[in-house]
């Protein structure tokens, strides 16, 4: 139903701007040349912004949940940790992976594990991969450079990704994902022409607290909801660095992350240029 009330609206709109451009474009308009031309301009470029995010919209698309990966799937969870970031938040992160709803390895990419975390993870059953002592994934150039997530992530695909998983969900040392996380990213892996999957970005952790956290959520929903979502319909979606999934045979196909400090953005366009394509969750 919503979807047909989307298009009558649609199609409303379009009618009624035919109906103003062959006003606007009567001869008789025309008063003096160069004013009215800058005025055309002016008026094209209103129709031309609303009208992309219009389309956007409705060709958005929501992942079907009618089928999921095969139950013999590998798969992975792994946060990035930075040296400056304290353990605390990363446990934190890591708790809430270990509650996931669906089987998975728990790994934790740190660039040098301190023996708490060393001891933490041993107890609690995450696996560490770090590239301490390795050179050549600490350049000073991309890629694979020192204290950059693409470095971390790189070692760890490199080593542990590829080899031993078919979808790996990655995401920053800050986020806390809900027992049903992993499941809901998975779904549209079901597809097996889906190489990567993206989801939204929320900011609301101190929501109850910060004016500023409230606020970010409705300039971000216009990107993270209908936009993401139509690009799924006919486009490609943008991996958002603080967290997506992918299937690790077309990354590797694509030739590993992005290698820049921009790699979700990179990493999508890869990923889509090796022939996959990627889903909005």
């Amino acid at each position: 139903v919503r979807q047909w009330i989307l298009r009558l609206g649609l199609a409303s709109w379009f009618v009624t701007l035919g109906f103003f451009w062959i006003w606007w474009l009567k001869p008789d308009h025309i008063g003096y040349l160069g004013s009215y031309i800058f005025a055309t301009l002016v008026l094209a470029w209103l129709t031309l912004m609303p009208m992309y995010f219009l389309l956007n919209v409705h060709a958005s698309r929501k992942p079907s949940k009618l089928a999921s990966i095969p139950k013999r799937s590998r798969v992975a969870m792994v946060v990035t940790k930075a040296p400056s970031e304290p353990f605390a938040v990363v446990a934190r992160t890591l708790e809430a992976m270990l509650t996931q709803d669906y089987p998975h390895d728990t790994w934790l990419a740190d660039e040098d594990p301190s023996e708490e975390t060393v001891r933490w993870c041993d107890a609690h059953g995450v696996f560490i991969s770090t590239r301490r002592g390795r050179e050549d994934y600490h350049r000073k150039t991309w890629p694979r450079r020192t204290r950059c997530k693409e470095g971390n992530l790189a070692f760890f695909y490199d080593h542990y990704g590829y080899e031993r998983y078919d979808f790996v969900a990655q995401m920053d040392a800050d986020h806390r994902p809900t027992p049903t996380y992993l499941r809901e990213i998975l779904y549209p892996f079901a597809d097996p022409a889906v190489g990567y999957v993206s989801a939204p970005s929320i900011c609301d952790n101190n929501a109850a607290e910060s004016w500023a956290a409230r606020g970010r959520l409705f300039p971000e929903g216009m990107f993270h909801g209908p936009l993401q979502s139509g690009h799924t319909g006919g486009g490609a979606p943008l991996c958002i660095g603080s967290h997506y999934a992918v299937r690790t045979k077309a990354l590797r196909q694509a030739g590993g992350l992005g290698p820049e400090l921009a790699e979700d953005h990179s990493t999508s366009m890869l990923i889509n240029a090796a022939g996959w394509r990627g889903v909005h969750a």
